[in-house]
This record gives C-alpha cells, sequence and structure tokens, in this order.
C-alpha cells in the first residue's frame, strides 16, 4: 500500500470539505451515531477564506477535533475514487480492511 501526502490548507481540504459536509447532511456518512463523533462535530468551526474555501477549525483551544479531522483526511484520500474518470481506465483499488492490519 503507498502512502500519500497532501497538505492540510484552505486549497487542499476546501472542496473535500464542502463535499463531506454534503454528504454528513444527506445521511451517506455512517458512524454509527457514535457520541464521541458528534461531539467532534460540535467542536468544529469552519473558517473561510477569500477565496471561498473552507478550512476546519477548533471551536476554542481547549476543544478537540480529532475524529472530525482523521475523517476528513480520510474523505481526502479517497474523494478522486467517487468518480470514475471519462477515459476508462478506472481500476478498483485494492480494499483493506481494519483486520487486514
Amino acid at each position: 500500500m503507498k502512502l500519500k501526502k497532501f497538505g492540510r490548507g484552505f486549497f487542499t481540504l476546501g472542496g473535500p470539505l464542502q463535499n463531506f459536509k454534503e454528504l454528513l447532511l444527506d445521511g451517506k456518512v455512517v458512524f454509527n451515531n457514535q457520541k464521541i463523533f458528534k461531539w467532534y462535530l460540535n467542536n468544529v468551526r469552519l473558517r473561510q477564506d477569500r477565496n471561498n474555501n473552507w478550512l476546519p477549525t477548533k471551536q476554542s483551544q481547549s476543544r478537540k477535533i480529532d475524529g472530525f479531522a482523521a475523517a476528513l483526511d480520510a474523505h481526502v484520500s479517497v474523494i478522486d475514487l467517487l468518480v470514475r474518470p471519462d477515459d476508462g481506465n478506472f481500476e478498483m483499488p485494492e480494499y483493506h480492511s481494519f483486520n487486514d492490519f
């Protein structure tokens, strides 16, 4: 499995954050109604730059958003897999379950 680096700024997270937000609002993100994930979501504040890109930040220094940040990072990693390319060269990525590690 290859690791892929990506930045954590407005430009890199803006699009995936908007997409993740829509998936959350549509009920398409499965988090099994876990209280800790709801708590992380309640701690998130969105900051906007002049180009209308969004970045998640903490409501305050004492709040934690680690679970939300991890979910967003995972979403950034797979967002390209949600759309099939037009050139017909689509290959299904290798699937790994948590039990594989």
